[in-house]
């Protein structure tokens, strides 16, 4: 993840300047032939661009990634993990 997390921190700096109202990061997250990879790897996506937008901006909203429809199995996993995660964390 240490090119990603470069690459974020950089573009969210060079962005920073120009008040970015909310930054998303993966869109449709739930189609299966656009995004296939684990949960836990979305999810530490996810912590390294929040990471960076509020270093660099923020007042800079940081958005769940989106899905394609109301997909609540998507929903409910993802916020079960992101819970997880944030007891583990701290």
């Amino acid at each position: 993840f240490a090119i990603y997390e470069r690459e974020i921190r950089d573009l969210i700096r060079c962005l920073a300047p120009h008040k970015i109202f909310g930054i998303e990061a993966w869109n449709e997250a739930n189609v299966i032939y656009e995004w296939q990879d684990d949960f836990d790897v979305l999810l530490k996506m996810q912590r390294i661009l929040w990471d960076a937008v509020k270093l660099h901006s923020p007042s800079t909203l940081v958005l769940s990634p989106s899905t394609t429809s109301w997909d609540f199995d998507f929903f409910h996993k993802f916020k079960i993990l992101c819970a997880y995660h944030t007891r583990v964390k701290s």
